[in-house]
């Protein structure tokens, strides 16, 4: 049973558009919760390449939640940043999503304009 107590999460980042009103181009984070219990997300963000290892937070836009969110066992959380909200003058390693026990996950599979 030791892998039922395991914090498993899978994190996913990805464009989006919002349709409502005029549409705005997003980055998305998916974060689902593979774990058999209950976990909370603390912090989203992109790590950049620099040398200070700078974190870059989102400002999550999510349905009528913030940072942190309780993440039911086997349900998902999606947050949203605007495209030109993120600095492009920065690199970036890797997208990361944190939980209160302190694991982190992370999606390297960023879009070019950002890790290149």
């Amino acid at each position: 049973a030791i892998n039922r107590d395991k914090v498993k999460l899978r994190l996913r980042f990805m464009n989006a558009v919002i349709l409502s009103g005029t549409p705005k181009k997003m980055y998305s984070m998916e974060v689902t919760n593979l774990s058999a219990f209950a976990v909370t997300i603390t912090e989203i963000g992109l790590h950049n390449t620099d040398s200070t290892n700078k974190v870059v937070f989102f400002a999550p836009i999510m349905s009528n939640a913030t940072l942190p969110v309780r993440v039911e066992s086997r349900e998902q959380m999606s947050a949203y940043v605007a495209v030109e909200d993120v600095d492009t003058n920065l690199k970036y390693k890797d997208a990361y999503a944190k939980t209160a026990c302190g694991v982190v996950v992370v999606d390297k599979n960023l879009p070019q304009s950002l890790s290149s």
